[in-house]
Parts: C-alpha cells; structure tokens; sequence
C-alpha cells in the first residue's frame, strides 16, 4: 500500500502542475482572440441563453454544464475490454468519478473504475480476479455553453489487479487518455459517455501470455449520468 500511495501521490502533484499552466495558455489564447475586429462573445457561463439550433434565437435557457467552482458526481457503467496477453476475461465494469470544474472549459476529475473478471488459463483453476482502475485526469470541454458538448481527458493513475487466494495485489502505474461527450438534461445533470484508453505498465508476470511486453493496453467505454453541485 506504502507504493500505492507513493503512486497516487505522484498523480496529484503532477496534475496540480499541469492544470494551471493549461489554463493559463487557454485564457492568452482568448485575449489574441478578443483582438480580432468583428469578434462576437460566445455564450459563457455568465451569459448562459444559448440554441440547440445555430443561429436561431434561445429554444432553451440555463447554465453552462461546467459551471466554474462546481463540483460534479458520476455514477458510471461499462464494458472494460482487457488486453489479450493477460489471459483475463473482459467483463462489465462499475465507476464512480468526482471533478471539479476550474473554469468552463477545464476541469479535473478522479475516478474509480471496477471490473470483476477471471482468469482465462489452458491449465489449472482460473480464479477470480478484481481490477480496480484509479486516476486523476485534466478534461478540456469543447462549446461547454452548448447542450451537447464533447471533451478531451488525460491523466495517470494506478491499476490494481486483487487475485483471490494471493495476498499481494499486483500494482501498475497506468498513463489514461481518451475522451467522451456530455448532454445537458437540465441546469444539473448530463448524459455521459466515455472512453479511455489505458496504458498499464506492467509490475510482475501474473497471468501473463508467453510475449514478455511490459505495456498493456486497456479500453474502457463507460455511460453515467453527470450531477452539478454548487458553483
């Protein structure tokens, strides 16, 4: 647990210097922007009336799904897709994910992600396996004044792999990236879908195939509903 934490660790300092430096580039890029002759301000969480239809007047008015200094709650599920040279059965993953959104654009979220699954050997018993999938990740949202708004997320984190009958979890670091779309029900809550593409660097030789890669590559396509608190 001791290098857990160590891990985890690493992930926050690392986000918490990433972050800023992004949205600082964001908000120069926005002033060259409002330099421009003939430049209209876009709708914004502080101009929240906006159209499902381009350049229709407002059908409906409410806030910006990322409103700056809100916390959002996901409740997710999915399928995660595991690499073929584990030798572990894909299955249905349940997550969770927390975030807070720094501005309208960016936000920065942890999720926990749970697959329970089995090994798939030729020989022998195939125990259970559990794999809990831990991350921080920055998200950029793209037209987040819009109902329907796409994001990009990265991030790194940890994969733990719980095999039944053995009392040390196998721990990885894993680097995450992907993206997702949401969809504004309302003021406070969306549609989500995401998807990740998880990059786990393998620790140790468990329930491993014969090619001694020490990268593995994961999918994880998720669908949860988004709730706004505050902000």
């Amino acid at each position: 647990m001791y290098h857990l934490a160590c891990r985890v660790a690493l992930v926050a300092v690392f986000c918490l210097i990433f972050v800023p430096f992004a949205m600082a580039g964001d908000i120069e890029l926005a002033k060259v922007y409002r330099d421009y002759p003939g430049y209209i301000e876009p709708p914004s969480c502080t101009n929240p009336q906006f159209s499902d239809r381009t350049g229709s007047a407002p059908t409906t008015t409410f806030q910006s799904r990322n409103c700056p200094q809100s916390w959002t709650m996901t409740p997710m599920v999915g399928y995660h897709l595991i690499d073929g040279g584990l030798q572990l059965e894909d299955n249905v993953s349940y997550g969770l994910a927390v975030g807070y959104n720094l501005s309208c654009n960016w936000a920065i979220e942890t999720d926990v992600r749970y697959t329970p699954t089995e090994t798939d050997l030729d020989q022998g018993n195939n125990p259970d396996v559990e794999i809990w999938t831990v991350g921080v990740s920055a998200l950029y949202h793209f037209q987040p004044e819009q109902r329907l708004s796409p994001y990009l997320a990265a991030g790194a984190g940890v994969i733990i792999y719980d095999v039944e009958g053995v009392s040390d979890n196998d721990e990885d670091f894993a680097g995450l990236w992907g993206g997702g779309i949401k969809y504004a029900i309302n003021q406070n809550t969306a549609l989500r879908v995401d998807v990740r593409h998880i990059l786990d660097y393998r620790s140790s030789d468990d329930f491993e195939s014969d090619d001694d890669s020490d990268w593995r590559h994961h999918l994880s396509a998720m669908l949860g509903l988004t709730f706004q608190f505050g902000g």
